[in-house]
C-alpha cells in the first residue's frame, strides 16, 4: 500500500447551519484545522494525531477505494446543499481531488461515508 503524504478535507457552506471548515493531515500526524462557521472551534488550530490514527487513515483510503471512485451521471439535484472537497496526495506523487456536491448523486454513498470517517479522526 502506498501511504498518504497529505489528506485535505474542506466543508463548504449551505443556506442553513452546515459546518464550514477545512483541515489537512500530514503523514507524520500533524493536523492544521481552520474553523469558519457552525463548528465547535473557529480559527486556526494545530495538533498531532497518534500514529495508529494515521495508519487508520491509510486503511480507509484503501477500504473506500478513494482513487477508483467513479463519477456517474447526476439524476438527482437539490440546491442549497454543501459540498465536501477531499484531496489526497500519496507518497509516490499520485494525487486526486474530488468535489462532492451533497445536493446531487454523482458519487456513490461510500464517498460520504469516507468523508465522515476522515472527520472522526
Amino acid at each position: 500500500m502506498n501511504p498518504f503524504k497529505s489528506i485535505k478535507i474542506k466543508r463548504t457552506p449551505c443556506y442553513g447551519s452546515c459546518p464550514v471548515y477545512e483541515a489537512e493531515v500530514l503523514a507524520d500526524g500533524s493536523v492544521k484545522y481552520i474553523g469558519e462557521m457552525f463548528v465547535k472551534k473557529t480559527g486556526i488550530h494545530k495538533w498531532k494525531l497518534e500514529l495508529d490514527k494515521v495508519e487508520l487513515l491509510n486503511k480507509l483510503i484503501c477500504k473506500y477505494d478513494y482513487f477508483n471512485i467513479e463519477e456517474k451521471e447526476c439524476s438527482n439535484l437539490t440546491s442549497c446543499s454543501p459540498s465536501c472537497i477531499t484531496t489526497i496526495k500519496l507518497q509516490d506523487g499520485t494525487k486526486r481531488r474530488i468535489e462532492n456536491d451533497h445536493g446531487n448523486n454523482k458519487y456513490p454513498d461510500k464517498l460520504k461515508t469516507f468523508e465522515n470517517r476522515i472527520d472522526r479522526n
